[in-house]
């Protein structure tokens, strides 16, 4: 959604966009689903697992993806994984896990 709003629209940037949230939430997902958590706070991994996600792709999306300003690629991350941390921790506080 946010990659649409910010006006990416070659193939090619979609393509890593991708390939890249692919590998960072398939990781955050193992990372939830095999670590042990802190008296059962699985919040306290999330923004953990979040944060590393958030530092791998605000280095590596600006520097595979050349439509725009390295700026606005950096912000799109930014926004994108903030939003991703607050709805995955709303989702997992109201859901059972």
């Amino acid at each position: 959604m946010y990659y649409y709003l910010f006006k990416y629209r070659e193939k090619r940037s979609w393509l890593i966009f991708l390939i890249i949230n692919l590998i960072t939430q398939g990781a955050l997902n193992i990372w939830v689903n095999t670590e042990s958590h802190i008296n059962g706070y699985i919040i306290f991994g999330l923004i953990i697992y979040e944060f590393i996600i958030l530092l791998t792709e605000i280095i590596v999306l600006p520097l595979l993806i050349n439509e725009k300003k390295k700026i606005i690629t950096a912000s799109y991350v930014v926004i994108a994984n903030i939003t991703s941390l607050v709805l995955g921790g709303y989702i997992i506080l109201k859901f059972p896990i």
